[in-house]
């Protein structure tokens, strides 16, 4: 991640634009923007600590701190970097805007409070990647539901159902010394387009009380290692019976969908 990059995705809003989500589009350029070119830091840089801090006692407190729907502060906000993520983001607040030359202000004045975040970062990549995909899937749940409320609902027509492969892992019980499985990683694999040749606009995964479990869009489907693969992490006995559904192109196309029982 640059220090570039980091200042761009702080002006930009984390929600997906509902519109290019339903018609199957990304974002155009202008509704984009112009990401600016990366400015990279070597690991020297990164490993050089010379820059250190540990009062945070002018930071606002929680009921100060702005409200945001960025997704990149959404996930900085807590855990063990959170104090470096906040100086960072602060920083940027408190140097908007260019110079003269056109060069972004606070790529300048906040580097030292952005290598500090990124060495945390790097201590703790495993928390902010599972933290990111909690967050992912907190943004993603208004705007199914919304979109839910909006389209007809109707089975999956079978020819398109998507393959399914769920892993349990197990443990024993100490008492009976029985395995009994405690977890499973769900695989969910959905056509890139339904038997007409319409594109995949989205795929999403439920438990049996709502809430969101898996989610991918066309861009994330289409690029992913396993093309329209959705994987997730399932709790036993807690998750029964899965919600399985998706959205092809087309203005009033019905959001298809079934449910499959997950045995223990």
């Amino acid at each position: 991640l640059s220090l570039t990059f980091a200042t761009y995705a702080l002006d930009k809003e984390s929600s997906q634009t509902k519109k290019c989500l339903l018609e199957g589009e990304q974002l155009t350029d202008d509704e984009q923007g112009d990401a600016p070119a990366e400015e990279k830091y070597d690991d020297l840089m990164l490993d050089d600590e010379s820059w250190v801090e540990t009062d945070w006692s002018d930071l606002p407190s929680d009921d100060e701190e702005k409200e945001t729907s960025c997704f990149i502060c959404l996930v900085n906000r807590e855990g063990p970097c959170r104090n470096y993520w906040r100086r960072f983001e602060r920083c940027m607040d408190a140097n908007l805007g260019e110079d003269e030359e056109g060069n972004s202000l606070s790529a300048k004045a906040c580097e030292n409070p952005f290598l500090a975040w990124m060495r945390c970062q790097q201590k703790h990549l495993e928390y902010y990647q599972d933290r990111a995909n909690v967050v992912e899937l907190e943004l993603w749940t208004n705007d199914v539901n919304e979109i839910e409320d909006e389209r007809p609902a109707k089975p999956f027509p079978p020819k398109i159902k998507p393959d399914i492969d769920i892993t349990t892992l197990s443990s024993v019980d100490g008492n009976t010394s029985k395995q009994s499985p405690n977890s499973a990683h769900a695989q969910i694999t959905f056509h890139l387009e339904d038997d007409e040749g319409t594109s995949l606009v989205m795929a999403y995964v439920k438990d049996s009380e709502g809430k969101l479990l898996g989610f991918g869009s066309k861009g994330k489907l289409s690029k992913a290692d396993v093309p329209g693969l959705v994987e997730f992490e399932l709790e036993f006995p807690a998750c029964k019976e899965l919600s399985i559904h998706a959205l092809y192109e087309g203005e009033d196309s019905p959001i298809f969908g079934f449910m499959y029982g997950v045995e223990e």
